[in-house]
């Protein structure tokens, strides 16, 4: 299942699920990963690749409001909750993220149409009205992730836009 590839605990997809259950609560997730880690990776060194993970970190740390939780998924991925947020506002934050990333302006040779640091993102939001559960909220935003980079990455995207 999705949620035990996290690494998260269980606890904080249970509250957001019976805050949107009991109370109408919404929670968007963002699911972003880094653009051509890999050929980061192999251009550069781990070390380097490491270097740029812990700037991402902080990046995505220092753009998060008051409320947000952001999570590394593991390996180049992160996972981003917002609480309380309408899907057109997590697309908004979404792309201060995605902004915030870019505007550091590491280089990255290996990035063949930005030649710096920069991520993709997908966004999906929990909502009672919908009915769906963690896991298909979760993979939701991950199946937008990959759209993201199907159209050219460093984009946000949702999974059913056109």
């Amino acid at each position: 299942m999705f949620l035990e590839e996290t690494g998260l605990d269980y606890r904080i997809f249970e509250n957001i699920s019976a805050r949107a259950d009991r109370y109408g609560h919404t929670c968007c997730a963002v699911m972003c990963d880094v653009d051509f880690f890999k050929a980061y990776n192999d251009s550069k060194d781990h070390l380097a690749g490491d270097e740029v993970l812990e700037a991402v970190s902080r990046a995505l740390m220092n753009t998060a409001r008051s409320g947000d939780q952001v999570y590394r998924y593991g390996g180049e991925e992160f996972l981003i909750l917002l609480p309380e947020q309408s899907l057109d506002d997590g697309l908004a934050a979404a792309e201060r993220y995605r902004q915030a990333i870019e505007e550091l302006a590491i280089p990255h040779d290996s990035n063949p149409t930005d030649h710096v640091v920069t991520i993709s993102a997908g966004v999906a939001v929990l909502s009672h009205s919908e009915g769906k559960s963690v896991g298909a909220w979760l993979n939701e935003a991950d199946a937008a992730l990959y759209r993201a980079k199907q159209l050219g990455r460093n984009q946000v995207t949702r999974i059913d836009a056109e």
